[in-house]
Formats: structure tokens, sequence, C-alpha cells
């Protein structure tokens, strides 16, 4: 069976890119907290101090990583001009990927969130099934890193935006059952605390 198309290249490229913000959302989401410029504190270069924060910023606005060749040059400006950074010291070849992904650790772990890991998929699978659905796009579709607000991530974006596509047009008193208890599965997840960071 083929798979289900939600977005098109131009939408697909939108989602997979960081957003494009006015000067008041840039200032909104590259306003750091105290904890996030303490752990910058921490870090060594530029480079590394100003992708901390770029992704910081981000996820604070999206719950995604992006890759820090995406980072749009006016928010590297303006958050190098925030902590006195000159963005020319700003070198995304010298930001290698342990790095990237031990900060986004840190990101993760700042927030209260945890990534989707092999630990989390029975009882996510386990939550599904109670009500009587079995995953969306195969039984298998559960490995992966993508992020939902719940502060557990859940399957990848494209499948769950499938399900609620079929769960907004069901009609059946399950699927609206279903619909209404998606807030109280997610709160749940996020309380969940025998789950751990991988």
């Amino acid at each position: 069976m083929p798979e289900m198309q939600i977005l098109n290249a131009l939408e697909q490229s939108e989602f997979d890119s960081p957003p494009e913000f006015d000067s008041a959302n840039r200032k909104k989401h590259f306003d750091f907290p105290l904890g996030i410029l303490e752990l910058v504190e921490q870090l060594r270069t530029p480079t590394n101090k100003a992708c901390f924060l770029l992704a910081s910023g981000y996820f604070s606005a999206t719950k995604k990583f992006y890759a820090p060749q995406q980072f749009r040059q006016l928010d590297i400006e303006y958050v190098c001009g925030k902590v006195g950074l000159n963005p020319q010291d700003v070198n995304f070849v010298q930001y290698d990927k342990q790095t990237l992904l031990r900060h986004e650790q840190m990101i993760l772990i700042f927030y209260g969130f945890k990534p989707f890991n092999a630990r989390a998929a029975p009882f996510v699978e386990r939550e599904i099934e109670n009500f009587g659905l079995e995953p969306p796009v195969g039984g298998s579709g559960f490995k992966s890193h993508s992020l939902v607000s719940a502060g557990l991530s859940l399957w990848p974006v494209i499948q769950w935006t499938a399900f609620c596509a079929w769960l907004a047009a069901s009609t059946t008193n399950r699927g609206l059952a279903l619909m209404a208890h998606i807030s109280d599965l997610l709160c749940y997840a996020r309380s969940l605390s025998q789950l751990e960071v991988v």
C-alpha cells in the first residue's frame, strides 16, 4: 500500500526548515532563560555557543532540531549580537555531530523533554491498543526521534498527521472518544517517570 502524502514538496521543505521569525517572534524565542545562558557559559567556542543558542531558540518555537546549515542568517546575527559574539567567528564546519547531539540532549533535559526511544515504544503501543487502534502506517512505525510537546515523542510527525486526519474524519463513537482522550494520554505520558533519556 503506498504511503499517504500529507504535505506537498513545498510544505515538506517548509516543515523541515527552521521557522522564519518576524522581529517580535525573534525576540520572543531568542530571549533565553537564565538556565540556558548559564549552560552557554560552559561552552568554549563562539561556534558552539551560537549553535547551542540557535538550537535552543528554534526548539522553544517548534520542538524540533535543525541542521546548523539551515540556521537563518538574521537569527545568527541577532543571537550573536545579543550575547556579544561576532557572527564571522561562527563556523558551522567546526560544529561536529557529536557536539550537536550533546547540545540537543542538554536542551531536551533543560526543557523537560525525552526523546522517543525503545523503552517508550511499548508504552505508546499499549496505550494505542487500549483505545482499539493499531499504530498508523503499520505496526512498527515507532522508530523516530521527532518530538511532541507532551515531553515524550510518539511517532514520526507525518504518521501523527495521518492519524489525526483519520481521527478528524471519523464519525464513529470510537473515533470521537479517541479525539476527546488524546490530551489525557499526552498528559499521562509526560508524567510517566519510568521513561528515561537515552
